[in-house]
Order: structure tokens, then sequence, then C-alpha cells
């Protein structure tokens, strides 16, 4: 954990239980026929106290001397509403009628009086109509209290690790979920510990699904390991950036908009490193909520490693997923028992993440034609129908040939003469109708169903005639044609790798009119990381 940037930690709510009661006889009723049940009225009764320093200190021991511990609320700040989930004896949850089904508002009286004398101000909730229940026994889930603006002022913490140590469970004697065991003819006030609140420290409140907002929301958690050549590994300290992405609601154009721009991002949080001579000694996983409405919701997300001044770093895994995904367990990890807590590990010697295509690692590939060659690498494959011819006056004017120059005019006399800095693919267009100009490539290290992006700068060399090139993916034509002008454009591809987790594209020129049709290709590039996709003039989505 980070260094402390708060010191007092409050606990509330000791409360006593009572049970009292007058149980009434009914003397119209039969004795001998069905007994009426007598509701049980259920409240709570809080009183706040001072911290006890010494459990966070045998805290930090443990833990690292470091220990940041959550911030509470100044004085001036109320406790106007408890909210809580209340289970039902035989399922379903205690409900008031109004906004969630799940959980129920209470109103808190305002009491600063101290009836016990020990230097503690008490609250009390009003008596609720929704509160009179069947005599059973209920088990609290969750509660918190709110300010007049219902924001969460002190939570009760929960024993539930699931998502990692739920280290506040230790300062309270009772922690959620407990029974409450109402018995008939009484009035029970039920016992709850609360801490003071920081969403920061979600999985340290022993929660992930504790926002009770307008919006429902979801979480999903990360933990990192980077490790070295030799095969050491540490904690990595990281970034995660999640932005919205419902592709039925979004142009591709707004999409590229959205994630190259880091203020439309739903959410963007660094987890805490602890840092001793320049290395990571301790880092904390980073749960992070995110909306989770009815129907689907789908989001893109990038995860950056950072230095020890929170400086980004690299981008080292980055992806499209679902509420959806996260709800069945795509993010569960596969090595323990931690649900919706997704694991990376980071270098060639750390093993495998957990499921390693969910975000996946970057595969990134240029060509910009310095060497005279097609784009080469690990699992790829290139090649074009057309014909090499070395780069000598007019050796271009055969039609379907290609070559690599720095100026066209060289290939070619009726060419346009300008130098692009280094060499670029000259092609003089092919005749004959569906021959792959360039790039029949496969990339066997693709991730399955997964969206990755080509740019590529491509110009006409005639001035009659344009070229018109088309996209194929996985021998699929697609329908936007890309005609060539007498200046570079920047081309974007937005396509998707097979079920096999190739990507399989090529590029075709439409034109097959003898004189034009030829035109110039230069740095093409592939990749999964949308930064690519910066200055498009042209964009052609895969449907």
């Amino acid at each position: 954990m980070k260094n402390a940037r708060i010191s007092v930690m409050l606990i509330a709510v000791i409360a006593m239980c009572f049970t009292s009661c007058s149980k009434e006889d009914n003397a119209a009723q039969d004795p001998d026929g069905p007994q009426a049940v007598e509701k049980v009225n259920l409240s709570f009764d809080l009183a706040l106290k001072q911290f006890d320093q010494s459990r966070m200190q045998t805290m930090k021991n443990q833990e690292s001397d470091d220990t940041m511990v959550p911030m509470c609320p100044g004085d001036d700040v109320i406790p106007t509403y408890v909210r809580a989930m209340i289970e039902k004896p035989g399922g379903g949850y205690v409900s008031d009628g109004v906004g969630d089904p799940n959980d129920v508002l209470i109103d808190i009286i305002n009491n600063t009086s101290d009836p016990d004398g020990d230097g503690l101000l008490n609250w009390l909730t009003y008596e609720e109509s929704f509160l009179e229940l069947d005599p059973g026994t209920y088990k609290l889930k969750y509660f918190a209290v709110l300010d007049a603006g219902q924001n969460i002022m002190w939570l009760a913490p929960s024993s539930d690790d699931t998502y990692g140590p739920a280290n506040f469970a230790n300062f309270v004697n009772n922690p959620l979920p407990h029974n409450i065991v109402l018995e008939e003819g009484t009035k029970h006030y039920d016992e709850v510990e609360v801490l003071c609140y920081d969403e920061t420290f979600a999985k340290e409140y022993g929660y992930l699904f504790f926002d009770f907002q307008e919006v429902p929301l979801t979480y999903v958690c990360f933990f990192g390991n980077e490790c070295d050549e030799n095969g050491r590994h540490t904690p990595s300290n990281f970034k995660v950036i999640v932005w919205e992405h419902d592709t039925d609601a979004q142009s591709p154009d707004s999409f590229f908009d959205i994630v190259l721009d880091r203020s439309k991002a739903l959410v963007e949080r660094t987890n805490n490193a602890v840092y001793e001579s320049g290395v990571v000694v301790s880092a904390e996983s980073l749960c992070i909520p995110l909306p989770d409405r009815t129907g689907e919701d789908s989001y893109y997300a990038e995860i950056w490693t950072v230095d020890e001044n929170g400086v980004e770093e690299d981008l080292i895994r980055r992806g499209n997923f679902t509420d959806t995904m996260i709800n069945n367990g795509d993010f569960d990890d596969p090595d323990s028992d931690l649900k919706k807590y997704w694991h990376f590990r980071e270098g060639p010697y750390c093993g495998e993440d957990s499921t390693p295509c969910l975000l996946s690692p970057l595969a990134y590939y240029e060509n910009n034609f310095d060497n005279s060659a097609f784009l080469s690498g690990s699992g790829i494959t290139t090649g074009t129908q057309y014909s090499y011819v070395a780069p000598t006056t007019n050796a271009l004017w055969p039609e379907g040939t290609y070559t690599f120059t720095d100026n066209p005019s060289t290939v070619h006399n009726n060419f346009a003469n300008f130098n692009n800095g280094d060499n670029m693919m000259v092609i003089n267009g092919s005749v004959e109708d569906g021959k792959t100009v360039y790039y029949s490539f496969t990339c066997e290290d693709i991730c399955p169903n997964s969206d990755y992006y080509v740019t590529f700068e491509t110009r006409s060399v005639v001035t009659a005639s344009p070229a018109e090139l088309r996209i194929s993916v996985d021998s699929n034509l697609l329908a936007d044609v890309i005609t060539t002008s007498d200046t570079f454009q920047k081309v974007g591809l937005w396509i998707r790798s097979d079920a096999s987790g190739q990507l399989k594209m090529q590029i075709l020129n439409d034109n097959t009119a003898p004189s034009g049709n030829d035109f110039a290709l230069d740095d093409v590039k592939i990749s999964n990381n949308t930064s690519i996709m910066t200055g498009i003039d042209i964009l052609v989505v895969q449907p």
C-alpha cells in the first residue's frame, strides 16, 4: 500500500441488541384456530467512536510501513440515511418499494447527545413500515451510512475475501455478512460496526458490488507481474484505462476519437506500489468499477506500465470486452478461486496471462520498404500476384509489375516525379481483374476473433485513370473503394482476425485500364494498438 495520506479512521456503530417487548393477547382470536404471526420491528442504533489505532499499527507491521488508510468525512458531514441489503429467510431481499428492489434506505434520527456518558455520539434510525418483518433469521449483506446527498460516509466491512484480502474486516468484531434473528413479539436493534469509507479501497472492505448508484456497476480486478531475462519476478506497477465502446451507438470515427482522448475514458487508475532502490517490492491489485446496465455494455481497455513517479512507460495489453464476459467468468483467475480477477504476466519468461487473448499483448509489424522487401517476421507469410522487376530505367513498362524505388519517374518515364524520402513500392496496375496487388499475409500469432488495425500510405503515380483499391479480408471483399489521388493519403483498416487466430488481408486494384491504374504504397503497419490510426484520411471498416 501507499504512504498514508490520511490519518484518522473511525469505526461506527456499536449497537446494543435489545430484546424487549410486550406481547399482547388477542382475546378475540380463537385459541384453537390459526395463530396470527406478529411482526417484528427492526431498527439500528449507531454509535460513532474513535478508531482503535493499535489495530491499524498491527496491520501496518504486517503489510508495510507505508499503509494508507481511508479518509473520514469532516465533522460538518451529518449521517442522514442507512442503506442496507437484508436477505430474507427464504431468499430475496427486503425492499422499501423505491429504487433498487434489493436494498432499503432508512432515515437516521440525528442525535448529538451522549446518553451513556462515554463521550460517544449516538444516532438512531426511524421505525419504518418496510422493516416490520416476519419472525425468522435474516442476513445483513451490506450496510452503509450516507450523508444528505446519499454519498457513503461509513461502510460495514465484509469478511468475503473472494477478491483478495478483506483486511478491513480485521478492525471490527462482527464483519458482514451476519445473521439477524427476529423473534416474534420483540423489537430488535441490530449491532453493526462501520468504517470510514473510501472507494479506493474496494477490496479492502471485502466488496466489489457496493456502489449503490443510479447506474448499476460491475467490477473487475487486475494484478500483474513483470520478469527479466533471468526469470526474476517482481510485482507490476501499472495503470488501467477503460473507455465505453458500444459499437451499435458509435461510428468507427467516433470510436477512435474517444479512445485517443483520455478525457473521455470511463476509468483511469494506477495501482499502489512500494519501491526500494528503484525496484517494486510490493504492489496492490487494482479493482475498477464499470457500468452494468440492462442489456450488454461494451468496453475497450488498455494496461500501461508506470514508473516510480507514476509516469506512463509502455502500453502492454489492450482489448475489447463486455459486462457479459465479466459475469460469465472470462476474467476469473484459472489458477485460483478468485473471481473477476485477471492476472497478467509481462515478459518472455513469466508464463501466460489469465486467458491470454482477453486483453492481448501488443502485436506490431511495419514495412517501409527500406530493405526492398515485403513484411517479414515470425509466423508471417506475404506475397503478391504481380511480378517483380529490378528498379532500372523504364523497368515498369510491363503491366502487372512492381518494384521498390525512392522516385517513380526513375522506373517509368510517364510516372510522377517525386521523392518520398526512402523506398516505396511502385506498381504498374494489372489489366487482369482480381489480382492481389500486395499483402496476402497470415499472422499466426494473432488472437482469434479480435480487432486489428492496418495502415498504409498510397497515391497515384499517373494523372489519368487513378487506381481504385479494394480490401479483401479472409476472402471477403469489403465494399469501400479507395480512389488514389496525386498526393499520399493515409488509409486505416479496422479488420478482424478469424476464429483460428489468423489475420488474412489482401489489397486489390479494381481499375484494370491499361493506361493509368498505377500507384505507390508505403509505410504499411499492422497492430492491435489503436494509436497507429492517428492521422487517417480514409477509414475502411470490416462489417
